[in-house]
C-alpha cells in the first residue's frame, strides 16, 4: 500500500467467468468484469477490512473488520509488530454469519447461505446478536476502528481457524 492509504480490502467468494470471459462474483463483486478491482467498491454483502494508514494529523495507523457493508466469510486483521500505541491489537468477525443469519438478511445460492446482508441500523433486532457473535468487528456504524497502531505490517486472513 502507499505511505498514507485509506481504503478497503476484502474477501470475494462464489466467483466465476460467464461465457464472454466477464469475471463476477456472488458476493462481494466490484463490478470490473476482470478479476482486478480497479478502484471500485465491494457490492454487499461483504465483510471488510477497513485501514486508514498513516493518518494525516497523527500518522497512526487506524484499522478494523466491518460488517456494516454485509457479511459475507470471516476474516481477522492482525497487526505483525505490537508497539504500545493504543489499541494495536488483532480485529475480528471469527463467526460464520451466515450460519446465524436470519431469513429476511439472508443472501441465497441454490439453497445455500452464502452472505447475510447488513444489521447497520445501531438499534436493529439483529445489531445486538452480532455485536455479542462478532465483538472484535463494526457491526452497525456505532464505532468505527478497533485497531490503532503506529506504522506496522498486517496479515489478512480470511476464514481464519482460530485467533490464536
Amino acid at each position: 500500500m502507499p505511505y498514507s492509504w485509506s481504503g478497503h480490502l476484502w474477501g470475494r467468494t462464489h466467483c466465476s467467468n460467464d461465457s464472454n470471459g466477464r469475471f463476477s462474483c456472488l458476493t462481494g463483486d466490484c463490478a470490473s468484469s476482470t478479476m482486478e478491482c480497479d478502484s471500485g467498491n465491494a457490492s454487499p454483502p461483504a465483510t471488510l477490512a477497513e485501514f486508514n494508514l498513516n493518518d494525516r494529523s497523527s500518522g497512526l495507523d487506524f484499522f478494523g473488520v466491518s460488517v456494516v457493508n454485509g457479511y459475507n466469510l470471516p476474516m481477522m486483521v492482525a497487526p505483525l509488530v505490537g508497539n504500545d500505541v493504543g489499541d494495536c491489537m488483532t480485529t475480528s468477525c471469527m463467526v460464520h454469519l451466515n450460519k446465524m443469519c436470519p431469513s429476511e438478511l439472508k443472501v441465497m445460492s441454490g439453497g445455500d447461505c452464502i452472505g447475510c446482508r447488513s444489521a447497520f441500523q445501531p438499534f436493529s433486532k439483529y445489531s445486538e446478536s452480532f455485536k455479542k457473535a462478532c465483538p472484535h468487528a463494526n457491526v452497525d456504524a456505532t464505532k468505527t476502528f478497533q485497531g490503532v497502531c503506529s506504522s506496522t505490517d498486517y496479515l489478512i486472513t480470511f476464514c481464519p481457524s482460530s485467533t490464536s
